[in-house]
């Protein structure tokens, strides 16, 4: 396995819900999740994830289209309340971007998770940025 296989970044199935447009995909190799939702409650236009299908397989460059902007946005890391759900939010271009894991055992310090969490985000910047 070379660095670039090591490095980079692949999705599995999308998992499709109506409330606004939400898309979730597992990130291979991690127990950390990407979802993809409106951040607008009524969208001016139709929304850009509806081409994103249940149970097919996210790609890097269908995330390009979606995400132009992604590597200059700001990420904010948060425990959601009364759960055990880690997670590390943006918005860009429009769509609310959110990684996230769920520490059911509590094994890992927050501390971990968010560098587990910040360290996916870069990595999914640099292959949006520079992946094939």
């Amino acid at each position: 396995m070379d660095f670039r296989e090591k490095t980079g970044i692949s999705f599995g199935p999308i998992e499709a819900y109506a409330r606004h447009h939400l898309r979730i995909a597992p990130i291979i190799g991690t127990s950390i999740r990407l979802s993809l939702q409106e951040a607008r409650t009524t969208p001016a236009s139709p929304s850009q994830l509806r081409s994103l299908i249940d149970g097919a397989t996210l790609t890097l460059q269908e995330l390009r289209g979606l995400l132009p902007s992604l590597q200059s946005v700001t990420w904010s890391y948060h425990v959601v309340v009364d759960s055990v759900v880690h997670e590390l939010t943006t918005v860009s271009d429009g769509i609310c971007v959110t990684l996230a894991v769920d520490d059911a055992l509590n094994a890992s310090t927050r501390l971990a998770l968010e560098g587990s969490l910040r360290g996916i985000a870069a990595r999914l910047v640099v292959a949006l940025e520079y992946g094939d």
